[in-house]
């Protein structure tokens, strides 16, 4: 016959995230046995009053829980690589007979470049393929007579190299998964080898989507400028707001994919929800006045050049959005300090100066150096 100790531990066992908290003694242990006490009830088929609970659990030994971490923080000193990739795709297929053969033609595929990533995962009735992003046509090519149950874009995952230990230490996915689930990551696959782990997860899930620009940037390996919208696009789908610049007619355009509830724009033509009437500018600093709600409203900023103005009126944006006080937001803007590689003006040789803008060399970079300059 079991006992009162016996099921309380038992009941606590099952679920980790609480019997760590009870051990760090972040849990009110009261509250705890009211809400264990009809199991406990039910188990033992008889009435058991709350003291009784709270007494068992009072007695539980954190010994095992103490060991345990000790064993796992002596693995963690002897962890190996940590590689972080980002740009991957999951596709999910249904088994059929003729999956293998596809499979074997993109591993075939794969080996031809070192910059292909490719791990496969053989379930009973399914098979997961996660690959790199430069993959995906090839999968997309190569599977299409087979059924595709799910697909997902822009994950990350991160690739541990795990001591050789790791197979004779219990709880060790536990301690390193924990980390992932207290922080709310959904995980999107989980892979392992001897002495491997890897995790795929969602790269973000924004709630507010901040559309900046879509100027020369990063555009290497786009053929034009919409495809690289199209794709900076993907990353907005889930968004529950999303606040840009109507100026540029093509985002504008684009935008109108989007539920109209979602977007927030913001323009120095049209009217819109935050109009932007005039940017004045003095010395090291610049007037940006505009309108929100039907009221006039302005802020200064200590930069001048075009790209800070722009950044600017999309903080502002999202503030306004956030509801905060406009002048609570002027008075943190007057707080802005130049971030160093952006147009930091430096003395050279020769009576020279320098601008240097490092951090984003590009042919638009050189026009804000230029503009700054004057």
């Amino acid at each position: 016959m079991k006992t009162i100790q016996e099921v309380v531990e038992s009941t606590i066992r099952k679920t980790p995230f609480i019997e760590e908290a009870l051990n760090e003694k972040l849990i009110n242990v009261s509250s705890l046995a009211r809400i264990i006490l009809p199991e406990v009830s039910q188990t033992l088929k008889k009435d058991v009053k709350v003291g009784a609970v709270m007494m068992a659990i009072n007695r539980l030994s954190p010994a095992s829980e103490l060991r345990i971490r000790k064993n796992i923080k002596k693995l963690a000193l002897d962890l190996g690589d940590v590689i972080v990739r980002s740009d991957l795709c999951d596709f999910t297929f249904k088994n059929t007979p003729s999956l293998l053969r596809e499979i074997a033609k993109i591993l075939t595929k794969c080996a031809e470049n070192s910059d292909y990533f490719l791990t496969v995962s053989q379930g009973i009735f399914e098979t997961n393929i996660v690959t790199s992003k430069n993959l995906r046509p090839f999968v997309e090519e190569i599977f299409e007579q087979e059924y595709l149950i799910n697909s997902v874009l822009e994950l990350a995952s991160i690739t541990i190299k795990l001591p050789k230990e790791n197979l004779e230490q219990s709880g060790i996915y536990y301690f390193i998964l924990k980390q992932l689930a207290w922080a709310d990551i959904p995980l999107q696959e989980i892979i392992s080898t001897t002495n491997e782990m890897e995790t795929s997860a969602k790269i973000i899930q924004p709630d507010i989507g901040v559309f900046t620009n879509i100027g020369d940037a990063h555009s290497d390996g786009f053929k034009n400028i919409e495809e690289k919208l199209e794709e900076k696009l993907k990353l907005f789908q889930n968004c529950k707001t999303i606040i840009y610049c109507k100026d540029n007619n093509l985002v504008h355009k684009r935008m109108q994919q989007f539920d109209s509830k979602k977007l927030f724009a913001w323009s120095k033509k049209d009217n819109t929800k935050l109009q932007i009437f005039s940017t004045s500018k003095e010395k090291q600093q610049t007037l940006i006045e505009g309108s929100y709600n039907k009221k006039k409203i302005s802020i200064t900023i200590p930069f001048t050049d075009e790209a800070s103005i722009e950044n600017a009126i999309h903080c502002w944006a999202v503030l306004l959005f956030l509801k905060k006080k406009n002048k609570w937001i002027a008075q943190k803007n007057q707080q802005l300090r130049p971030i160093p590689m952006r147009l930091e003006i430096k003395e050279g040789i020769n009576n020279c100066v320098i601008i240097n803008d490092s951090y984003n060399a590009d042919l638009t970079a050189l026009k804000i150096a230029l503009n700054h300059l004057e």
